[in-house]
């Protein structure tokens, strides 16, 4: 849907273990943000892909700003 990939079942798995853990009832139950940025959904999905985002925007960039 709307040009972005169907999220996988590993992919869904660990996102959902990394949600759970995060909305955890008591407060000293949920993940601190050093352990969220340490997840495996973070390190295998999400700061991946903020990289490949990175990328993608310094290369539109220098191509915007050729034609400029």
């Amino acid at each position: 849907m709307y040009g972005m990939e169907e999220v996988g079942k590993e992919e869904k798995a660990a996102l959902l273990s990394m949600l759970k853990a995060m909305m955890a009832f008591k407060p000293g139950d949920q993940m601190t943000a050093e352990q969220i940025t340490e997840s495996e959904w973070m390190k295998k999905w999400a700061l991946p892909e903020l990289k490949r985002l990175k990328r993608l925007k310094t290369a539109a960039e220098g191509t915007l700003s050729r034609l400029i």
